[in-house]
């Protein structure tokens, strides 16, 4: 799928399906089945418009990130029955993504997803839901740590309770996407350098969305299982004389939190800091496009980054420098992740920054690119 969304959201279809004993076992770090999370994209383009049949079951899962959170609702046939290396039976019945900054609560988010699902779904609940969510889960429970309302910190049980769905399992963002990238298949893959992966060894697997997610994979008798991780608030290291003065320039920005972070810089909101700094810097300030500024100014916090994609995709030549110096700082925290664990790992990459990234700059990976 071209949305790392989407691809989390049909993984959890399997997890949804399975039902609170398999969601729990991800979130304790029990090892799961490869062949149990290898999922095919849907062929559907559309939500189903048949009505549910008498004994079809409804699941829910969501992808719920820091700006974003996407929402799926399935309908499984009654005797369905999974099978190891075979999605998951069923049909999605409706779809949906949604602003969170819209929203007061994510309970809020949830209740017009199911009013808007009645139409193709009726008023039945799901049986299930398992939500990736973009934070650390304790107890069945998330603060989102990019999210500013504090409506945004979801406990799995009172969902449970106040939407009428009796299984709610939280499980991280990251791990999601961890056990999603198992399934990726050779040609959905870019490869920056001319290393070979090696079968079994651990992997490290880094995407820039409205933070920097992490997490590791590691191989016991054949199976991987995913830990998550929060490396994405790591201290940021610089790599030249321009970096430091970026991280000198972050540190005033962010004095009152008293450091500076890889994601500050790696990440969708970090590419819109990145160009600010550029904007003043006395080596750039003299290129800046007064039209393509006015655009990043006009622009709300979290979609900043966007605007600089799009004024490198047009040839700014500050957006592209904006660009390169992001680029420049993933790989590096990619190399950094693959030393966290041990030598034969090998990392990955993924979200939708990094793609936009390479599409604005279309060149050939740099060699700072390629360590990562």
């Amino acid at each position: 799928p071209d949305d790392r969304g989407e691809l989390r959201a049909m993984l959890l279809q399997r997890l949804a399906w399975r039902g609170a004993s398999a969601a729990a076992a991800v979130v304790t770090g029990a090892y799961v089945v490869h062949e149990q999370l290898r999922i095919s994209p849907p062929a559907h383009a559309k939500p189903a418009t048949a009505v549910l049949q008498p004994g079809d079951r409804l699941v829910m899962s969501g992808d719920c990130g820091g700006t974003n959170t996407r929402l799926q609702l399935f309908k499984v046939p009654a005797g369905s029955v999974l099978s190891n290396g075979e999605k998951p039976p069923g049909e999605l019945v409706f779809a949906k993504k949604y602003v969170n900054s819209e929203f007061e609560s994510f309970e809020d988010v949830c209740v017009r997803f199911l009013g808007e699902a009645e139409p193709v779904a009726g008023t039945a609940k799901p049986e299930a839901c398992c939500l990736a969510c973009a934070g650390g889960i304790v107890n069945n429970t998330v603060t989102f740590t990019n999210v500013k309302s504090q409506g945004w910190a979801i406990d799995g049980y009172k969902l449970q309770a106040s939407l009428g769905i009796p299984t709610v399992r939280l499980i991280n963002d990251f791990e999601a996407q961890g056990y999603g990238l198992l399934t990726i298949e050779p040609n959905e893959r870019l490869q920056l350098n001319n290393a070979k992966p090696r079968s079994g060894a651990p992997i490290a697997c880094i995407g820039a969305g409205t933070g920097l997610g992490e997490c590791y994979l590691t191989e016991h008798r054949g199976d991987y299982c995913c830990w998550p991780s929060e490396g994405g608030h790591a201290e940021f290291s610089p790599r030249s004389q321009l970096t430091y003065d970026l991280l000198v320039y972050l540190k005033a920005k962010f004095s009152a939190h008293h450091r500076v972070s890889v994601e500050r810089i790696v990440s969708g909101p970090g590419l819109g800091n990145v160009y600010e700094f550029l904007r003043q810097h006395w080596a750039y300030s003299d290129r800046v496009d007064p039209a393509v500024d006015e655009a990043w100014l006009k622009a709300p916090p979290d979609q900043k980054g966007v605007a600089v994609a799009h004024g490198a995709h047009a040839g700014d030549v500050l957006c592209k420098k904006a660009v390169e110096i992001f680029s420049e700082c993933y790989g590096s925290e990619a190399g950094c992740a693959h030393a966290r664990i041990r030598r034969t790992a090998y990392a990955r990459r993924a979200g939708a920054p990094l793609r936009r990234s390479a599409r604005a700059t279309a060149v050939e990976p740099s060699d700072r690119q390629r360590e990562g």
